[in-house]
């Protein structure tokens, strides 16, 4: 999955515009619901084939971030 197809992807899940939230590098809000985490997660496992902790998504602060991360463990 292409960086801008995973930014879209996070923005339906968030519940935001994928238009601006792609433009914007996909800042994501500080109070993410434990449901919308769990999404995401799901997301870059089937995207990425990887697992990243709750933790890493929340600190993460945007979508650009945990994409970053997901390939930092893919290795």
């Amino acid at each position: 999955m292409n960086r801008e197809a995973f930014l879209a992807r996070v923005a339906e899940i968030v519940g935001v515009s994928p238009a601006e939230f792609v433009q914007n590098g996909g800042p994501l809000p500080p109070d993410l619901d434990s449901v919308v985490v769990l999404d995401i997660m799901a997301l870059v496992d089937e995207a990425y084939g990887v697992t990243l902790s709750p933790e890493t998504l929340t600190a993460a602060g945007s979508a650009s971030a945990i994409l970053d991360a997901a390939h930092a463990a893919r290795g």
